[in-house]
């Protein structure tokens, strides 16, 4: 790899020296510093100027990583090689107080618009004629809230994800669709020999002092007609099932038409 030499700035620390070069091989711009042994390449794009700009944030706010380009709308892709992962904020810190966060996505609307405002996506895939074989499976989010070792107590609780649905007080939009925690969709063809299950609860795994989920659900508090421990009228006129599988059987658990009394 071939590099002309733009730029070099050289301060007193010994071997501290950084070069911006010119790759004439691939007609890239590149940095490197020699102190840490990194090279950084920005690649260049005849039909536009595009590039990566690094700068300081606001005091207290850390760097930006920015895609610069004459288009209107430029993509910012980071990608590994092979089937390495790219990792963020992956470290260990030993702060004291306050919120530890991995990463934060807040896209923020500021115009009407007729599109969706969505603050990810994940989306694993197998291409077209491929197979996954033995165990292989495909796995949309994997989450774990992981506690390493066997000491060290936690005050709050351990939650695997978090779902909430919030406004400012005294909001006054209108929602003409639903409002939904969460929402499964399938569109799904093909043979299946196993089962097509919308939620599966597995047994809690034995190891050294290990614990057994105690409820399947949790309802706090009374909510009216929604869920209460008891009402002054029961229904007992039986109408429609839920289907679920337990221990390998097929299960219904009955429902009830009209409705109680408080």
């Amino acid at each position: 790899m071939a590099f002309e030499l733009l730029y070099e700035f050289v301060p007193g620390m010994k071997g501290g020296e950084v070069r911006m070069a010119f790759n004439t091989s691939t007609g890239n711009q590149a940095m490197y510093d020699h102190r840490r042994n990194e090279l950084f390449e920005v690649a260049s794009v005849a039909s536009a100027v595009e590039h990566v700009l690094f700068t300081n944030a606001i005091a207290g706010g850390g760097a930006k990583i920015s895609a610069k380009t004459s288009a209107t709308n430029a993509k910012l892709l980071l990608e590994g090689v092979g089937s390495s992962e790219v990792r963020i904020n992956s470290r260990t810190t030993t702060q004291t107080s306050g919120n530890f966060i991995g990463f934060q996505s807040k896209p923020g609307q500021g115009a009407a618009s007729t599109g969706n405002v969505i603050g990810c996506e994940i989306s694993p895939r197998v291409n077209d004629t491929f197979a996954l074989t033995g165990s292989g499976s495909v796995i949309g989010a994997h989450m774990d809230a992981y506690l390493k070792g066997t000491t060290g107590n936690i005050a709050g609780d351990v939650r695997g994800a978090q779902i909430e649905l919030v406004t400012d007080d005294a909001g006054t939009r209108t929602v003409t669709g639903d409002v939904i925690g969460l929402r499964f969709r399938a569109a799904f063809s093909g043979t299946i020999t196993g089962d097509m299950v919308v939620i599966r609860i597995e047994k809690a795994e034995a190891q050294t002092n290990s614990k057994q989920w105690e409820y399947v659900m949790e309802l706090t508090g009374a909510n009216a007609l929604i869920w209460k421990d008891d009402y002054g009228t029961e229904v007992t006129t039986l109408s429609g099932a839920i289907k679920v599988r337990v221990n390998d059987a097929d299960r219904w658990i009955p429902l009830y038409s009209g409705a109680p009394v408080e």
